[in-house]
């Protein structure tokens, strides 16, 4: 049976996803979180985020490997920012979600919104 599955990443994490998917994975990638320079601080946020969704599967793999791994019984679909480190001779389809800040499932996000809010529109 083909398991329809999305793989989400940082920036995607808070998107309005469609219930078609069967299973939902966050690639935790350590190589690409130390070229993005993200600090402890920011990949513990990023983590207690992911944590917070209920749904969502988190594998340490880069995204080719869970292609790879898992290409026989899985049809995936890809919500990701950056495309350009995706192998192109995989077979995936990507998924463009809409942003929907006010029914995603979790709070850590939305308790670091509430404060971040004011900052924000204070300043444009």
């Amino acid at each position: 049976m083909i398991i329809k599955t999305l793989i989400i990443d940082e920036f995607n994490l808070y998107t309005n996803i469609d219930k078609k998917f069967e299973k939902i994975i966050f690639t935790w990638d350590e190589q690409y979180f130390k070229k993005q320079n993200y600090s402890l601080k920011q990949l513990v946020f990023i983590y207690e985020c992911i944590v917070d969704l209920k749904s969502v599967e988190i594998i340490q793999s880069d995204i080719n490997g869970i292609l790879n791994e898992e290409k026989n019984n899985s049809d995936f679909y890809l919500s990701v920012n950056d495309l350009s480190r995706v192998n192109k001779d995989l077979k995936y389809k990507t998924y463009r979600a809409e942003i929907s800040l006010l029914s995603a499932e979790g709070d850590k996000f939305f308790k670091f919104w509430e404060l971040a809010k004011k900052t924000i529109i204070n300043k444009i």
